[in-house]
């Protein structure tokens, strides 16, 4: 119980942390901060990743429970920021990756797990403190409108901005291949043919979904407030930001401005799975 409460403390603590950094546009500064401060502290087990020559970079809600039980690697949610000052060397050399996920939907998938489907008694904590006011994922919308709700939500893990997780500061990936969890089998077989020590099996998934298609969850103004929200990770990932558009595809550029705005981000390239310079890979 002790333990509990103090990491519920720290929680508090983090986020009212977080909400000042976020009024000074200092938020992304904030989050590499703590995450090189928790790496120089935690004193990670990196073993298993070092002897896979493979770091898989967990960004939440993205599917990427099920490839790390493949992987036999749980690192849980750490951005490339921690793993390069953790390890450098690791780091450098090996070959990095991990999975993205059409904003729209990672924000549906978020809300549902969090209401009612979290193993973690600091997330439940946490949802019935925030989330519980909100019966459903229209309310939620609504409320994302008023900044100080909007502020302890983007605080939550997992709610941070894709592009926290894989990018600097500027923007530039991190990692050396994203894949869109839209397009996962044509990265599964790219990764598979690559020679890597383990392959994956698309068809594994920790936690399947039996909700309605997330587009079923928005209307116009709440797309477009989430469009506004995750602006930079609509545009380094390049998912579209309208609903009328070919969502799954991910193939049409999303917004290059917003609330996560900063510097142009890198180009992305098209390198195969193992090869090549950081690329964001979507369908074939």
């Amino acid at each position: 119980m002790a333990r509990f409460e103090a990491q519920i403390a720290a929680a508090k603590a983090d986020i009212l942390l977080q909400r000042a950094a976020r009024r000074l546009n200092l938020h992304r500064a904030y989050f590499d901060a703590r995450e090189v401060a928790r790496a120089r502290i935690e004193r990670l087990d990196l073993a298993p990743s070092r002897a896979l020559g493979l770091l898989f970079v967990h960004v939440p809600k993205c599917g990427g429970s099920s490839i790390e039980d493949q992987l036999g690697v749980h690192h849980g949610h750490r951005s490339a920021v921690y793993f390069r000052a953790a390890d450098p060397e690791l780091f450098a050399r090996a070959w990095s990756f991990s999975i993205v996920r059409n904003p729209f939907d990672r924000l549906v998938s978020a809300f549902h797990y969090l209401k009612g489907h979290t193993f973690s008694p600091r997330d439940r904590a946490w949802a019935a403190a925030v989330l519980g006011p909100c019966p459903d994922f229209a309310a939620f919308l609504d409320r994302l409108a008023e900044p100080g709700f909007r502020d302890r939500v983007l605080a939550w893990l997992h709610f941070q901005p894709q592009w926290y997780y894989l990018c600097d500061g500027r923007g530039r990936l991190l990692v050396d291949e994203v894949a869109r969890l839209e397009a996962l089998d044509a990265f599964a077989a790219r990764f598979n043919a690559a020679g890597h020590a383990v392959t994956l099996d698309t068809g594994v998934r920790r936690r399947p979904s039996e909700r309605a298609g997330w587009r079923d969850y928005y209307d116009a103004a709440g797309a477009a407030r989430v469009a506004a929200l995750y602006a930079r990770d609509f545009a380094i990932f390049g998912y579209p930001t309208g609903l009328e558009s070919g969502l799954e595809s991910g193939l049409e550029s999303g917004a290059e401005s917003g609330p996560e705005s900063g510097p142009e981000p890198g180009a992305a390239g098209q390198g195969a799975a193992g090869t090549g310079s950081p690329s964001v890979q979507g369908p074939d």
